[in-house]
């Protein structure tokens, strides 16, 4: 049997219009924690999703209302790439959007832009994208981050959300279904990153709340450091009275008895409100290191707030393991009469 390509029609029924997610599943689950080490990450209080392009997105559930906010980022390029780049053999081997400088487009740099689609699940009139001001000939240097702000401009429902590219969008902003066909807010093209997609996401008016999401480790001198956004999307602002961290390498997190060990220490703290001021230990030796934070209270006013913690004051571990950016971070708060975990 011969087959063909069957173009786009751009006809109800719903599932075909323009056919936004021919490109769905095309990245398997395993390829994705096989090839980029980072799929979708469901915690109990934060959403991690990353692509390729070095692109993450953050929020704290899979369901948001008018207040909360989705932060994304982007990296432009190899960030173990160091000096003048001379053949594809070098850093991690990964795409990232400066590879493509010299393939005809870089002069195009200026007109790309990175951002979220949210394709309905069963309404096209209600997609809208959400695309950052901030142009690829920006990020090629550094990670660039974005805050949306989730409004009435996105309308209630289940979504699956797309990173994409966008052509053509000059501001920060939302743009509706009609984006790509010229009669809304000029997209001229939009293309998304190898098929990568987020099901089940949802904007719902009565859903609202507090999140903290953590970055990656740094160093500073001799500390490990990281820092914290803290969103509060709730009515009123959120004291946490009792603020700590434990910090986890990546060795230790890949071997069975140093993890558990630091699992069980930090479920302790959720369970009966054990701290362990000494850093929690495994054999002998301190597995995760701990480190007292001050007390923090979040305004409720929806919007990002910075804090830059200090989580140890060596850049190794008791084995001598590299507090990198593949890290782990606990935080561990007492956010009212509860005592939670943010990782």
């Amino acid at each position: 049997m011969k087959w063909t390509y069957a173009f786009p029609r751009g006809i109800s029924p719903n599932n075909e219009w323009y056919r936004k997610l021919d490109f769905k599943g095309y990245t398997l689950a395993s390829e994705v924690q096989r090839e980029w080490g980072l799929g979708e990450t469901v915690t109990t209080n934060a959403v991690t999703f990353g692509a390729p392009f070095g692109f993450f997105m953050r929020m704290r559930s899979k369901t948001l209302g008018n207040g909360d906010v989705i932060i994304i980022s982007i990296i432009g390029a190899d960030p173990d790439i160091s000096g003048t780049r001379s053949g594809f053999d070098e850093g991690t081997g990964l795409l990232y959007a400066d590879d493509f400088r010299n393939s005809g487009y870089g002069n195009k740099y200026s007109q790309w832009h990175f951002g979220l689609a949210f394709i309905h699940e069963s309404n096209y009139t209600n997609d809208r994208y959400w695309v950052s001001s901030a142009s690829l000939a920006t990020e090629l240097t550094s990670e660039v981050e974005a805050t949306i702000s989730i409004t009435n401009n996105l309308p209630n429902g289940n979504y699956t959300v797309v990173p994409i590219l966008a052509y053509g969008h000059t501001s920060d902003g939302w743009a509706d279904y009609n984006a790509l066909n010229g009669s809304g807010t000029a997209l001229e093209r939009v293309i998304s990153l190898d098929g990568y997609a987020m099901a089940g996401f949802v904007k719902s008016a009565s859903a609202s709340g507090f999140s903290a999401i953590i970055g990656s480790v740094d160093t500073s001198g001799s500390n490990a450091i990281c820092k914290v956004k803290f969103i509060n999307a709730t009515a009123a602002s959120v004291t946490l009275s009792t603020v700590f961290t434990y910090i986890e390498s990546d060795a230790m997190f890949d071997t069975d008895a140093e993890h558990t060990a630091i699992v069980n220490g930090v479920d302790a703290w959720v369970n009966s409100g054990t701290v362990y001021a000494s850093g929690i230990s495994q054999g002998g030796r301190v597995v995760a290191a701990y480190r007292a934070q001050n007390a923090i209270t979040v305004p409720a006013d929806s919007q990002p707030h910075e804090y830059t913690f200090t989580l140890a004051t060596s850049t190794t571990d008791a084995d001598g393991n590299e507090y990198d950016d593949r890290a782990h971070v606990y935080l561990c708060v007492q956010q009212g009469s509860s005592r939670k975990v943010y990782e």
